[in-house]
């Protein structure tokens, strides 16, 4: 229970506008984007459900690893990483309360991403029903182990790989 905190200050920090924008706007100007293009260009509705899909996916395994190296990486930006490592919590411990911030964050995302697609683009993707719970936990699962994969670089090779943090889902987007 030593990641309690960890959430806490996740909750009570993100009182500001930035946090809300990344789980809502970036996700609908990606959803509206793709949207509009399966709409110009009349693409078969087998094409458009696998354009959803693949996004909406995108959308919550992004989110789940953005919150996980942003929380820690504010713990780097602020200094408080040696404060924290001399106190009984451990790395474990940070790692855990940011995934499962994150996590809560990345099933937000998605299901405002998907009430967005039902809405505006008649693609529902609710009709998968109970199928629909392992694909989202396995997108946060995967958000969390690359996350996991980002922190523990900076850990052991310092801030000179922090650009590999934010590009770092990026590249395994492109690459699969």
């Amino acid at each position: 229970m030593k990641f309690l905190p960890f959430i806490y200050v996740e909750i009570k920090g993100n009182r500001r506008l930035f946090p809300l924008i990344e789980i809502i706007f970036w996700p609908l100007i990606i959803v509206s984007s793709l949207g509009l293009f399966t709409i110009f260009t009349k693409i078969p509705l087998s094409m458009k459900m696998f354009l959803f899909t693949g996004i909406m996916g995108w959308v919550t395994v992004y989110l789940s690893h953005h919150f996980l190296a942003r929380g820690f990486m504010t713990c780097v930006w602020h200094n408080t990483l040696k404060q924290i490592f001399s106190s009984p919590i451990s790395l474990k411990d940070l790692v855990i309360g940011h995934a499962i911030y994150g996590t809560v964050a990345a099933m937000v995302g998605f299901i405002i991403v998907s009430v967005f697609t039902m809405t505006f683009f008649d693609f529902n993707i609710f009709t998968l029903g109970f199928y629909l719970i392992p694909i989202v936990i396995l997108g946060c699962l995967a958000g969390i182990v690359i996350g996991s994969i980002a922190v523990s670089l900076v850990v052991l090779l310092g801030l000179r790989v922090e650009l590999l943090i934010w590009t770092i889902i990026d590249i395994i987007v492109f690459i699969s």
